[in-house]
């Protein structure tokens, strides 16, 4: 029997090729330099995950707080409040995840934030907050700051930080006014 074909082997296959590391300091600093105010946009998205969700959770202590404090209220609650409450609560711990992944630069977080900006680009309150945030990750630098590659560049790098940009600060207030209006808007509308 001839030994040299073994048809148990795992077949061979072409994996494609095979990302190079940086070869000198320098040129990882480099590519960080090139990548750092992406990278700071990037973080910034995170922050306004973390914004939102922030948000969503004072929203649902506001609303949970009658049936936490009166029995009888709770006792009498339909099941579609409670289905809302637990939508709210796990729309809110997707946005914490999502912000903690975009600022951590996690590719399947970049594409949650991808689709969910996708899906809610047309809503009226916050069109231009989708719309920045699908323009910051499908530009071609962010392929590249959530690839491996970007990861060792990163770890090599590490006294290298990106600078603060004034369009995440504008975008930051127009989120807490928004949140702020909305809340203002609901309570008065009791």
């Amino acid at each position: 029997m001839d030994d040299s074909k073994n048809p148990y082997a795992s077949p061979a296959m072409d994996v494609g090729p095979v990302l190079d590391l940086p070869a000198t300091p320098a040129e990882a600093e480099a590519v960080r330099r090139d990548h750092l105010n992406h990278e700071g946009e990037i973080r910034a998205v995170g922050m306004l995950y973390y914004i939102g969700g922030g948000l969503m959770a004072l929203g649902i202590l506001c609303v949970a707080a009658p049936f936490l404090t009166n029995s009888r209220l709770f006792s009498r609650t339909s099941p579609i409040m409670l289905l809302v409450f637990v939508l709210c609560a796990t729309v809110t711990v997707v946005w914490f995840r999502l912000g903690r992944g975009l600022r951590q630069f996690t590719p399947a977080s970049r594409w949650g934030a991808l689709i969910l900006s996708a899906l809610f680009v047309f809503h009226p309150v916050n069109f231009l907050v989708n719309a920045y945030i699908l323009f910051v990750l499908l530009r071609p630098k962010s392929r590249m700051v959530f690839s491996p590659y970007y990861a060792e560049v990163r770890r090599l790098t590490w006294y290298l930080e990106p600078r603060r940009l004034a369009i995440v600060y504008a975008l930051v207030g127009l989120t807490i006014l928004l949140g702020v209006g909305i809340a203002l808007l609901v309570v008065n509308l009791r």
